[in-house]
C-alpha cells in the first residue's frame, strides 16, 4: 500500500512537470524529464525513509559493538556476486 502511494506521488510529480513546462521537440526535454523522474523517486524515498526512522527507530542507538567483520565481508561478497551475475545477464540478453 505504501509503495503504491510512493509510486503514485512520483508519477504525479512527473505529470505536474509535464503540465507546467512547455514542450518542444528538443532532445534535451527527454534528458530533463529523466532527471525529474529520478529526483522525484529519490526524494520520495528519502522522505519515506526519514519518516520510518523518526517514528520507529527514535530510541534505537547504534554501536560498533554490534558490528561484525565476518558478517560485513559475507554481505559484501554476496552483493558482489549478485552484481557480477547481473552484469553477465545484461551481456547475455
Amino acid at each position: 500500500m505504501i509503495l503504491s502511494i510512493l509510486i503514485l506521488l512520483s508519477n504525479l510529480i512527473v505529470l505536474a512537470y509535464l503540465l507546467v513546462v512547455p514542450s518542444s521537440t528538443s532532445e534535451d526535454d527527454i534528458v530533463i524529464l529523466a532527471i525529474v523522474a529520478t529526483v522525484a523517486n529519490n526524494i520520495l524515498g528519502l522522505v519515506a525513509t526519514f519518516i520510518v526512522v523518526v517514528r520507529h527507530c527514535l530510541g534505537v542507538t547504534f554501536s560498533l559493538r554490534y558490528f561484525s567483520i565476518v558478517s560485513a565481508r559475507f554481505v559484501i561478497s554476496l552483493g558482489g556476486a549478485l552484481f557480477y551475475l547481473q552484469i553477465m545477464l545484461a551481456l547475455v540478453f
